[in-house]
């Protein structure tokens, strides 16, 4: 779902929940690029369970238990990767990849690029333009159902004026 490996390595909490979209898991990302001026302290994915993306989660979460947090440290990510993934998967691909492919699926889906910027933790929509294309979206759709973040992202014209936020109640 588009978690940077420093950010995993903050912590990721996955929630499973039941709601009116029925259920969904709640994933709750700490930021990992956060200065003033850019990146989300914090952001919240709603995603559909049902999804490619939500099976993946809910196979993290420990059976009998509703909620989990998942902590690898970045360098760890990267050895696995390196050892296990990327050959399986014909050596080319990084664990970075799966980020830009999450942002890509986002964009061929037309989700609105406020509403991507806060899934990927941007703080404007100028981010996303180094992350994948429409066209290099997978099809099917996305899970994901809506994205939180701590601060308003910035577009248009006023895309580089810093804004107050109001921090998510978590």
């Amino acid at each position: 779902v588009g978690a940077r490996p420093n950010e995993i390595g903050l912590g990721v909490v996955l929630e499973r929940l039941w709601t009116t979209e029925g259920e969904v898991v709640r994933v709750l990302i700490r930021g990992a690029k956060v200065t003033e001026h850019s990146g989300q302290p914090e952001r919240v994915l709603w995603i559909r369970a049902t999804s490619p993306e939500g099976q993946a989660l809910l196979s993290a979460i420990p059976t009998g238990e509703t909620r989990t947090e998942v902590r690898r440290g970045a360098k760890r990510i990267n050895l696995d990767w390196s050892e296990r993934i990327r050959p399986a998967m014909g050596g080319k691909p990084s664990a970075y990849s799966l980020r830009h492919q999450f942002a890509a699926n986002l964009k061929a889906a037309g989700l609105d690029p406020i509403e991507i910027a806060k899934a990927l933790g941007h703080l404007s929509v100028k981010s996303q333009k180094r992350y994948g294309s429409r066209s290099q979206g997978q099809g099917g759709g996305t899970g994901l159902l809506k994205a939180e973040a701590t601060r308003n992202v910035r577009t248009g014209p006023e895309a580089d004026a810093i804004t107050d936020y109001d921090p998510l109640e978590l």
